[in-house]
Parts: structure tokens; sequence; C-alpha cells
């Protein structure tokens, strides 16, 4: 896409190509990441997924348990995202364990999990992994009061993902930052009922 050159993502959308095709040099493949890049914040998260779509549950685990730790305000996206992986290998005991605390996210996923049902809104494949990967660089770079740049990528995450549940409370906060009120609003009610964040999107659009 025109203006946001997204070269340096590539590391980590080739790792989610090979876990797709099951091939364990995914792994490897994020091994290649620079310490310094502005990637490495989020090389835990994506380990832990790409090694549950390897089926490599107890390897991911330990992983997943930093990645929740270092995760800040995406905390409850990625614990659902974690629990949904570990659910759909059988692994209900770990699946419960990634989803402690009172976030409403995480206490409606938590009740699926308890009923025997995966909570669904996972990362599983690689456009999923590459929108999650551009929402997480989006929030960053909108809480260092970059406006553009993060617009942009939520689009495409929207474009690659469009069930992400987190982009729609993420894109109306920046049209609203960005004294988009009208398109932020329209954003905002286009979330459903049924969405993980339907809180978060409630809250963005009485401020709007």
């Amino acid at each position: 896409r025109d203006g946001v050159d997204l070269l340096f993502l590539a590391p980590v959308v080739e790792a989610w190509r090979q876990a797709d095709q099951r091939d364990d040099r995914a792994f490897a493949t994020l091994s290649e990441v620079p310490a310094g890049s502005a990637m490495a914040p989020y090389l835990a998260e994506h380990r832990a997924l790409i090694l549950l779509r390897l089926g490599k549950a107890d390897e991911a685990e330990p992983i997943a348990r930093r990645a929740i730790g270092a995760a800040g305000r995406r905390e409850a996206r990625v614990r659902i995202a974690m629990a949904d992986g570990f659910m759909r290998l059988g692994r209900r005991d770990v699946a419960l364990a990634m989803l402690e605390g009172r976030d409403p996210a995480v206490a409606r996923a938590r009740a699926l999990v308890q009923g025997g049902r995966a909570p669904g809104a996972g990362i599983n494949n690689p456009a999923e992994g590459f929108a999650e990967l551009l929402l997480a660089l989006s929030l960053d770079l909108a809480r260092a009061e970059v406006r553009m740049l993060p617009l942009e990528m939520v689009q495409i995450a929207r474009h690659a993902s469009p069930k992400a549940p987190q982009a729609p409370v993420l894109l109306g906060s920046l049209l609203d930052d960005g004294d988009g009120s009208d398109e932020a609003l329209a954003a905002l009610r286009s979330v459903p009922d049924d969405n993980y964040f339907i809180s978060d999107v409630r809250d963005v659009e009485i401020r709007t």
C-alpha cells in the first residue's frame, strides 16, 4: 500500500506462512528478527502463537505466559488468543490458566472455555498474525502521538483480517483523536454486540 513500507514485517509474515504449512523452520525464522527491531516486543506473542499453530502446546505455554506479562494494554486480547490456541489443541486446563483476571472480555472467554468451547477470536493463520502485529504496532505509535501511520496500519489490518476484534476500537479512537468524530462514530457503531471488546467500543463511543 502506498505510503506505508511494511517490509520490516517480512520475517514475522514469513514465519506465519511457514507455520501455516506446518514447517518447523517458522520458529527459526522468527529468530532472525534483530533485538532492536520495532517487532522485538511482540516476538514472544508470535512465537507462542506459531508454536500453537504447529501443535506444540507444551513448548508454547511458558512463552505464552511471558507474552501475556508483556502485553500491556493488549493483555486481554493476547489472553483470549492464547486460550483459543490451547483449547483447539485440547488443552482446556492451560486455556483456562490463560484467562485469569476480571477483564470483561477475558471473563466472557473464560465462561466459554469452562463450557467446553474455544473462545474464538484466535490468531491462527498468516493474515490474522499479520493483522495483529499491525494493530499492536499501531497502538504503540498512537501512544507516541503519531496519528496517520497507525491509522493506515489499522486500515490495512482490517483488510487483512476483517474480524480482528480490537481493530474497530483502535480505528474509532484514532479517528476521534484526529477530529474525525463522524467517521469515528460510524466505525464504532458498526461493531456487533458480540465483539469481545464491545465495552471498550461503548466507552470510546461515549467520549467521541
